[in-house]
C-alpha cells in the first residue's frame, strides 16, 4: 500500500468495550421506572429523566465527559413534560415544588463549586439539578433520596479510588458522579417514600 492509500484508507476502528452497555442500561432503566408496581407510578417526566440520566451516565463513565448539549436536551424534555403534565392535570403543586427545589440545590451545588473549585465539575452541578428537579416534582423525599444515594455512591467510589491508585501517579483521579446520580434517581423515585 502506498503513502497515498494509508492517508485515504480509514484506519480500522475498534469496538468501545466500555460503551457498549449504554443502550442497555438507558433501556433498563426506563423499562424499570415504567413496570414500578408501587403505589406511585412513574410519570412521563421520571421516565424521561432516568433515560437521559442513563445515558448521561454511561458517557460519563466512559469519557469523564457531559456533552453540554445533551445537558440541554434532557433539561428541555424535563422541563416540557413537567410543564405538559401539570397542564393536562392541572396539577401545579408537582413543577412548583420542582422549581424550588431546583432553586435550593442549585445555590447549594453552585456554592460548593465555587468554594471548593475541583470538587465538583460544572456539568455535574448541571445534571444534579436537573435530577433532583424531576425527583422532587414526584415528591421532596424522592429529592432528598436521590441526592443523598447519589453522594454516598460517589464517596464509595472516590475512596476505591483513592486506595487502590495510592501507589501510581499523583494526579487525582476523576470520578464520574452521574452513575450515581441515576441510580440515585431511580431509588428515590421507584420506592413509596
Amino acid at each position: 500500500m502506498g503513502t497515498g492509500q494509508a492517508l485515504t484508507v480509514p484506519a480500522r476502528r475498534r469496538l468501545d468495550r466500555r460503551a457498549f452497555w449504554a443502550p442497555v442500561a438507558a433501556a433498563s432503566i426506563a423499562a424499570t421506572l415504567a413496570l414500578n408496581a408501587g403505589p406511585h407510578e412513574p410519570n412521563l417526566t421520571s421516565l424521561i429523566t432516568g433515560a437521559g440520566l442513563a445515558a448521561l451516565a454511561t458517557t460519563d463513565a466512559t469519557t469523564h465527559t457531559l456533552p453540554a448539549t445533551h445537558v440541554r436536551v434532557l433539561a428541555g424534555l424535563t422541563a416540557v413534560t413537567m410543564i405538559g403534565a401539570a397542564w393536562w392535570h392541572d396539577a401545579w403543586a408537582p413543577p412548583l415544588r420542582a422549581l424550588v427545589g431546583v432553586a435550593l440545590v442549585a445555590v447549594l451545588l453552585v456554592s460548593l463549586w465555587l468554594a471548593l473549585p475541583g470538587a465538583i465539575a460544572f456539568g455535574d452541578v448541571k445534571v444534579t439539578v436537573i435530577a433532583f428537579a424531576a425527583a422532587a416534582a414526584v415528591s421532596w423525599r424522592a429529592g432528598v433520596v436521590t441526592i443523598i444515594v447519589a453522594c454516598v455512591i460517589g464517596g464509595v467510589a472516590a475512596v476505591i479510588a483513592r486506595r487502590t491508585r495510592r501507589h501510581l501517579a499523583p494526579v487525582q483521579p476523576t470520578i464520574p458522579f452521574v452513575p450515581g446520580l441515576a441510580l440515585g434517581f431511580v431509588v428515590g423515585v421507584m420506592v413509596p417514600w
